[in-house]
């Protein structure tokens, strides 16, 4: 017995005795703990979309959310793509909302229409959300919609505020998602379009989405007076950092400049000829007038403001000559138009 108590023993401090020198022999190592990058698209859509939503609410937009469902019968009705019958909807929540929507514009239409019974005939609403083209496929839409009047009733404006007009309501939608340009719309797609007020949006070159007055037919059968609507790709959308930059401490100088052009000629190639210069001089400038009378026949006339200043000194009037004279020529070499007589 003593011997089988010996050998237990024996055994059991061999093992313990191979255990403890196998953990002397650990090396210490410091605790670490990785951060994992939490910075990822999501998370740079969902502060991009806050930026957006403050934005809009300064420009007096009010923010809506509504269903990703629509009307199949107003899509189609309005020449809006619908998803394909295979794809659709098997079950809808209820007969109104039998289809994924195409665009959110329909939403915001009937959203304005619906404040309209109840008194209110001046709205402005926003919304960022999902939609889905005929295979199904979603993408990301920031939709725009103003009617009525463009400000409140007040002794100002006599309690007569004038209607929001295309240029107004387009301001609106520059101040909130950044520089963009227009042009004319070529190809309409949808019965929601004016034929006369319309334009593309463009982000560095590329059609974005667009921007028009809502087609009379359309306020007619809403009950709605003048409206304005907008429909952007929202990743097409700058998300960047705005750096400061330097500023000129010398005096800047305004130079209108009014020339001949002919209809036909669009001013986005004006505007390309002029940056092309890359004149550091030229801080800013803008179309401010459009002229015409039956003497200038197929011509109208242009007023183009400058504003003009250097980084280093005081601009004189031979510094600012030079720079009108170079824009002249360059306007006179490659587009043959040149200052009103």
């Amino acid at each position: 017995m003593f011997i089988v108590l010996f050998s237990f023993f024996s055994s059991f401090y061999l093992k313990n005795l191979n255990i403890a020198s196998i953990i002397d022999n650990i090396i210490a190592k410091p605790l670490q703990i990785d951060e994992v990058n939490r910075v990822n698209k999501t998370s740079n859509d969902l502060i991009k979309k806050n930026k957006l939503r403050f934005k809009a609410i300064e420009n007096g937009f009010y923010e809506t959310l509504t269903y990703v469902f629509s009307s199949k019968e107003s899509l189609e009705k309005y020449g809006f793509k619908t998803v394909k019958d295979e794809l659709d909807l098997i079950n809808p929540i209820v007969k109104e909302l039998n289809t994924f929507r195409s665009t959110i514009l329909l939403n915001l239409v009937e959203a304005c229409a619906n404040n309209f019974k109840v008194g209110a005939r001046s709205t402005a609403f926003f919304e960022i959300g999902t939609i889905f083209d005929e295979n199904r496929n979603e993408s990301k839409k920031i939709s725009f919609i103003q009617t009525g009047s463009s400000e409140q009733e007040e002794i100002s404006n006599a309690g007569k505020p004038k209607n929001i007009d295309f240029f107004s309501f387009s301001k609106k939608v520059l101040n909130t998602i950044g520089k963009f340009d227009l042009e004319p719309m070529t190809q309409i797609d949808n019965l929601f379009v004016h034929p006369y007020q319309n334009a593309n949006v463009l982000i560095d070159g590329k059609i974005v989405g667009y921007i028009c007055k809502l087609h009379p037919s359309v306020c007619e059968d809403y009950d709605l007076n003048d409206t304005f609507i907008a429909e952007i790709n929202f990743e097409a959308i700058k998300n960047d950092i705005i750096k400061t930059v330097s500023y000129s401490k010398f005096q800047s100088s305004k130079k209108d400049l009014t020339i001949i052009a002919p209809k036909s000629l669009e001013y986005k190639e004006v505007k390309k000829v002029i940056n092309s210069l890359n004149d550091k001089n030229i801080k800013q400038f803008n179309l401010i007038d459009i002229y015409h009378e039956e003497k200038l026949a197929d011509n109208e006339s242009l007023t183009i403001r400058f504003i003009l200043q250097n980084d280093e000194k005081t601009m004189e009037e031979e510094d600012i000559s030079k720079t009108m004279n170079s824009i002249l020529d360059a306007l006179n070499n490659q587009l043959s138009i040149g200052l009103r007589q």
